[in-house]
């Protein structure tokens, strides 16, 4: 009798163990390593661009993690137009020494920019795990100005 008596005390207290276990493990992965990258510098050639034509955009920065994800990308042109980009995948990429990396992404500029300064910008969302893909991605955004060219 004595045996039962603890059974049902170790199965009724089984479930809020096991579900504080599985938060805590669900916290440490969707606050574990929040810094991902650190951009040093972000810069567009050639200078200046023609609608049309084809730019290049050359991303140096230093990472901590090599996690995937998603960068969506648009230009506000000099008169304040938004012109959408293609989404781009980040793919867990080669690092260097010290986490160092190098990425370029070739694009077209879009035909109709108005001459003068624009900007480039991109929203990147970064996750290292299942957990922050679905509930909570690391979230970085990057701007760089460039000059447009009349056609």
């Amino acid at each position: 009798m004595k045996q039962y008596h603890l059974w049902g005390q170790f199965t009724r207290n089984f479930p809020p163990i096991i579900l504080a276990l599985f938060t805590g493990y669900v916290a440490i992965e969707l606050l574990g390593d929040r810094t991902i990258e650190t951009l040093e510098t972000i810069s567009i050639t050639p200078q200046p661009v023609k609608p049309g034509d084809k730019a290049s955009i050359l991303y140096k920065g230093r990472q901590s993690a090599n996690c995937e994800g998603i960068v969506h990308r648009w230009i506000i042109d000099s008169k304040g137009t938004l012109i959408q980009l293609d989404d781009a995948n980040v793919f867990r990429r080669d690092e260097t020494a010290a986490g160092v990396f190098t990425f370029t992404k070739t694009f077209n500029v879009p035909l109709g920019l108005a001459p003068g300064t624009a900007t480039y910008n991109a929203n990147v969302l970064r996750w290292c795990n299942s957990w922050q893909q679905f509930l909570w991605p690391v979230r970085y955004h990057y701007t760089a100005k460039f000059e447009v060219a009349a056609p």
